[in-house]
C-alpha cells in the first residue's frame, strides 16, 4: 500500500514537471459538471499510456465507452489489504475543497503550498468511500471526518489496523495513527494557514 502511494506521489510530481502544476481534482464540462478525475489524468505517469489513450475525454467518465475500461483499474489504485469484491473502487483519494491542495478545477503549484510540502497531504487512503477509480469525486473537506478509520466515506480510512497511509506533497509516505489529533490532521490538509503542524 505504501508503495502504491509512492507511485501515485511520483506520478503527481511527474505531472507537475510536465504541466507546471499538480492535476486539478477534476476536469469539468462547460456547465461546470465534473467529467474526469485526476486519477485518469495521471495515467501516463503511472506507465498506463495505452489505457489513457483508450479513455474518451469527449464523454463523461461513466459513458458506456469509458465504463468499458473500468475493469482495467491500475494496481496502484487498490490497497493489497482490501479484500472487497468491488474491483472498480479506488482506495486512494484527495481531500478537496477551499483551502486545500485541490479546489475543483483549479490546479495548484508547489509554490502555492505555503505550509511546506512535507507538512501538506497530497493523497490519502479512502477505503470504503465507494469512489469508482474513474469517478471525478474525492473526500470533501467541508464534510470531512477528522477521525482516521472513522465514518466510511467521510474521512481517511483503510484496511490497516491502527491507522492509514498518506502521501505528502514532498513525495514521502507516512502512516497516520488513529490517535492523531484532529486539529493536526486539519493543519496537514490546508496549504496556507501558517500554523505549525508539529509531530504526526
Amino acid at each position: 500500500c505504501m508503495n502504491n502511494m509512492k507511485q501515485i506521489a511520483l506520478a503527481m510530481h511527474c505531472y507537475h514537471d510536465a504541466y507546471k502544476s499538480f492535476p486539478p481534482a477534476y476536469v469539468a464540462d462547460e456547465s461546470g459538471r465534473p467529467m474526469h478525475s485526476w486519477r485518469v489524468l495521471i495515467l501516463p505517469f503511472l506507465e498506463q499510456q495505452p489505457l489513457f489513450e483508450q479513455y474518451n475525454f469527449d464523454e463523461p467518465w461513466d459513458s458506456p465507452a469509458n465504463r468499458a475500461l473500468e475493469d482495467l483499474m491500475p494496481e496502484a489504485y487498490r490497497c493489497p489489504s482490501n479484500v472487497s469484491s468491488n474491483l472498480c473502487e479506488t482506495d486512494y483519494a484527495m481531500i478537496v475543497g477551499p483551502g486545500t491542495l485541490f479546489d475543483g478545477t483549479e490546479p495548484t503549484k508547489i509554490s502555492d503550498i505555503l505550509d511546506g510540502t512535507s507538512n501538506t497531504l497530497l493523497c490519502v487512503e479512502a477505503t470504503g468511500s465507494g469512489i469508482h477509480w474513474m469517478e471525478p469525486r474525492d473526500l470533501d473537506f467541508e464534510q470531512f471526518s477528522f477521525q482516521i478509520n472513522g465514518a466510511a466515506g467521510f474521512g481517511i480510512g483503510s484496511s490497516h489496523p491502527g491507522g492509514a497511509n498518506a502521501a505528502m506533497c514532498d513525495g514521502s509516505v507516512h502512516f497516520l495513527g488513529e490517535t492523531l489529533d484532529p486539529s493536526t490532521l486539519k493543519r496537514l490538509i490546508t496549504i496556507g494557514d501558517g500554523e505549525p503542524v508539529g509531530d504526526f
